[in-house]
């Protein structure tokens, strides 16, 4: 147990824990998807020896997580962000390549519809910038991504040479979204 407890990082609060405790009795079965990780095509782990101890890792590479997260996240696609389906276009901002690529592969694999991926005519936004072109039409998604980009969404494009012809929502990548990248 102390090993498990070292092992496994969870955002949840002790409050979220004990709520999720005190409901888990009232959520049945039939709530629950089950998501396998060795079945084909979906198998990406394996096992290996690690200093004389049999464990089970990804197929990827020792500590490499990326394409199991992808496919979950896939596969348990947010309900709202799903049903919105909204329009979103990525554009670089700065002068970091391959930004908006990257952040196009991250919220796809959150379910998001991505549409456009480019280069902004300027590249020199030190913040990320949020457009939301529907207004309160689709309130999920601007919140969602709002709290994922740390931001709060204008109503505008900051510069009048962005075509947004078929987007709900514009992201403008600035600097800040590269500090982790």
């Amino acid at each position: 147990l102390d090993n498990f407890g070292s092992h496994v990082q969870t955002n949840f609060s002790i409050q979220d824990l004990s709520r999720l405790y005190e409901i888990s009795p009232e959520i049945g079965g039939d709530r629950f998807t089950s998501i396998g990780l060795v079945d084909p095509p979906h198998d990406f782990l394996t096992t290996a020896d690690i200093d004389g101890l049999s464990v089970v890792v990804p197929k990827a590479g020792l500590n490499n997580y990326s394409k199991i997260h992808y496919y979950i996240r896939n596969t348990l696609k947010d309900s709202l962000i799903k049903m919105e389906n909204a329009n979103v276009m990525i554009l670089n901002g700065t002068r970091i390549p391959g930004l908006a690529t990257r952040k196009a592969h991250e919220l796809r694999s959150y379910g998001y519809n991505v549409g456009r991926v480019e280069n902004a005519p300027t590249r020199d936004y030190s913040r990320t910038i949020l457009v939301n072109l529907r207004g309160e039409d689709k309130k999920y998604t601007n919140r969602y991504l709002e709290l994922r980009h740390k931001t709060i969404s204008i109503g505008s494009v900051p510069d009048s040479k962005i075509n947004t012809e078929g987007a709900d929502f514009v992201i403008i990548l600035g600097n800040d979204q590269g500090v982790t990248q």
